[in-house]
């Protein structure tokens, strides 16, 4: 029947979602996290024999932990466990609350 079709069809859309989460999050964060650890460790060990490779180390290194974070919101977003409002609203809050605490203001 059509009730089954459509069903099947939005489980499938689901552990597709799933899979994508988990493949870009272990993926692409771990290679990420690694670019971060690398350009850190290299910018170590060159900051007195080549000064001048530190700004472009340092611009790895953050624009790599940068894309860590996108690539989290990313990631919760097509997690099909966070479909609810209630999963959205704790995600808000907890948003705002960072937000928030870098101004010192208590949410």
């Amino acid at each position: 029947t059509l009730y089954r079709y459509r069903l099947q069809k939005a489980i499938e859309l689901e552990k597709m979602r799933t899979r994508i989460a988990t493949d870009l999050h272990d993926d692409i964060g771990a290679t990420l996290s690694s670019i971060s650890m690398y350009s850190d460790a290299l910018k170590k060990q060159v900051k007195d024999t080549m000064p001048q490779l530190e700004p472009i180390l340092t611009k790895m290194g953050n624009s790599s932990r940068e894309m860590v974070t996108g690539m989290s919101d990313i990631v919760w977003a097509i997690n099909p466990d966070n479909d609810s409002g209630e999963k959205l609203i704790q995600r808000m809050e907890s948003y705002a609350t960072d937000i928030c605490a870098v101004k010192n203001i208590r949410l």
